[in-house]
């Protein structure tokens, strides 16, 4: 059933003010994938905070132009799915990474990072980039290790100490 122009104009609002706040946007075709497909996407891509949506191009236009983002899509010409990272900038690209290894009927056409159009092999290198959580982990690991080091290196002058006073106390007895 076709939409009004009172739907269209409620779509393109909230896809303005969902792209103002994307911190990525990705859009890509979907020709030949499956609902059970795209409910499973949808279902992996909202446990990180973002949105996926199939829509028409023209309507992204809009929702593009109103959000002040100046990154013309007129090379797509094909229906559309775009995927909106809310979370963080590395989550969306790496589940569409993920589901692409499993169905190859969707294909990263391009995106929106910082404002900016970016080209498909940009998104698969930001997908690429470890998570926050092993980022962060990494950063620990790089402080800990050095003070660790020299944890062992200052209590290894007692460890000796006490070791030589165990024999002496042997060779005592």
């Amino acid at each position: 059933m076709a939409k009004t122009r009172e739907q269209k104009e409620q779509i393109v609002e909230k896809l303005s003010s969902n792209l103002k706040k994307a911190k990525i946007v990705i859009f890509a075709g979907f020709s030949g994938l499956k609902v059970e497909d795209s409910d499973q996407l949808r279902k992996d891509l909202k446990e990180n905070n973002n949105f996926f949506k199939i829509i028409k191009t023209s309507l992204v236009k809009i929702s593009l132009k109103n959000a002040n983002i100046d990154a013309t899509i007129d090379q797509i010409t094909q229906p559309l799915a775009i995927v909106i990272g809310n979370s963080d900038e590395i989550s969306a690209p790496k589940t569409i990474r993920l589901f692409g290894k499993k169905s190859e009927a969707l294909q990263i056409l391009g995106g929106i990072y910082e404002n900016n159009w970016i080209e498909p092999e940009k998104i698969k290198e930001l997908a690429q980039i470890p998570g926050r959580e092993a980022l962060e982990a990494q950063l620990v690991g790089t402080i800990a290790q050095p003070l660790a080091r020299l944890n062992n290196v200052l209590s290894g002058n007692q460890r000796s100490l006490v070791y030589i006073l165990k024999q002496y106390q042997v060779q005592k007895s």
